[in-house]
């Protein structure tokens, strides 16, 4: 086994290393914790790695499961100098890592040494999972320019979508007989709902902007935004249940009296 190196997905690691015998080399990539310790891979992840070497040419390797490992489908050719792009998929999305293979210039060996690529954007993440998601956002909207009427025509589209609540009253007034009423109380909801969140949508943009250059510290305070909600909504929880409970004790007591 020459080559290996620790990666970590954020989702757990995986040691991707390249087996050599006297036929041939391939790819071979095992997920385990920290430790080294072996874990099993879910059936339903997809993974693949592209070599990109120093001339420009690429490959393309696909991966099949083989005992407690994953295992290229495809011989590695020498040299093992290039950029491995190694892609996880997992649920409904994908998350892309680097690792660069060059020549061991420690002379302790013929297996190449091996380092973690990382674009470096200036931004610390929390963990490797949320540098995956940053960065598989950068590539899907790289070299594109948004629009403000792009933005508008996105709040307006997303506002003209009915929820339940404005089909129900559509419903009730089809019920009645009321069919110009129910067309025009949907439309308005459905206006409204659309110049709602373009106003919203400009106004965050917009306060963002001057919230982040007078507090340095509120992009901290943004990723940790979603665990305040969760806890919030949990506690909200907790009172409605227990709101609910009261309610129940205070009622089979008046049946009972």
């Amino acid at each position: 086994m020459n080559g290996g190196a620790l990666l970590d997905t954020g989702h757990g690691w995986l040691e991707v290393c390249i087996h050599k015998t006297s036929e041939s080399s391939r790819f071979r990539i095992f997920p385990c914790k920290a430790s080294g310790q072996l874990v099993p891979l879910p059936k339903s992840t997809q993974l693949s790695v592209e070599t990109v070497r120093l001339d420009g040419r690429t490959q393309q390797f696909r991966f099949e499961p083989d005992g407690s490992c994953w295992e290229a489908t495809g011989e590695l050719p020498e040299p093992h100098e290039f950029l491995a792009v190694i892609t996880l998929g997992h649920a409904d999305h994908a998350h892309t890592y680097r690792l660069q293979f060059s020549k061991d210039v420690s002379g302790s060996g013929d297996a190449p040494a091996v380092t973690e690529v990382r674009e470096d954007d200036g931004v610390e993440y929390q963990d490797a999972h949320e540098r995956a998601h940053a960065e598989d956002i950068a590539r899907r909207f790289a070299n594109r320019t948004v629009t403000t009427p792009q933005i508008v025509l996105f709040g307006i589209t997303g506002g003209l979508m009915p929820c339940p609540a404005a089909f129900t009253v559509l419903l009730v007034c089809l019920q009645v007989k009321r069919v110009t009423l129910g067309f025009t109380l949907v439309a308005a909801f459905s206006l409204g709902l659309a110049l709602t969140m373009v106003a919203v949508g400009v106004i965050a943009a917009w306060s963002l902007q001057k919230a982040h250059r007078k507090f340095s510290g509120l992009g901290e305070w943004m990723r940790r935004a979603p665990y305040i909600s969760c806890a919030v909504l949990v506690l909200l929880a907790l009172l409605m249940a227990w709101q609910g409970w009261q309610g129940l004790l205070h009622g089979s007591h008046h049946a009972h009296g």
